[in-house]
């Protein structure tokens, strides 16, 4: 059989469908009503500014979990559909690895509430300078 390069899974069959590729369809759809905050300057300049003060690092893996992750995508912590307001504010983001980010909007689902407040607290240990020094201090008010 034929065989094609998948940038996601590597060398496949020629009819292979992506399931990589098609959950990131979602980000760039159309039909997103947020597509215009995630495609515009103003956003992806704060993106940029966010992943570069946080030296590309997770913040949810090194003070939930204790281990250092790149950040490579960067997570409303108040979310567009609850409050648009906050879309640039860069006090409402944080740079997650991506199975952070996946894990954080699973926990969104049970409690909102507490997973925001966890977030503000890895936010404001970073900003506080104790970088990996407090490294999985959280952890233990994930289960709380």
């Amino acid at each position: 059989m034929p065989k094609k390069t998948c940038r996601y899974c590597g060398i496949v069959p020629i009819n292979h469908e992506c399931p990589v590729s098609k959950k990131n369809r979602n980000y760039n759809d159309s039909k997103r009503e947020d597509k215009e905050i995630y495609w515009d300057k103003k956003w992806k300049k704060l993106r940029e500014e966010v992943l570069e003060y946080q030296k590309n690092i997770c913040l949810w893996s090194l003070y939930v979990d204790g281990t250092i992750t790149e950040a490579n995508q960067v997570h409303h912590i108040v979310t567009l559909a609850d409050d648009r307001t906050l879309a640039y504010d860069i006090d409402n983001v944080s740079g997650l690895s991506k199975d952070a980010h996946d894990h954080i909007h699973k926990l969104y689902k049970i409690n909102k509430t507490n997973t925001i407040l966890l977030i503000k607290e890895c936010l404001r240990l970073w900003n506080n300078n104790k970088g990996i020094k407090l490294a999985g201090t959280l952890k233990h008010k994930l289960n709380s």
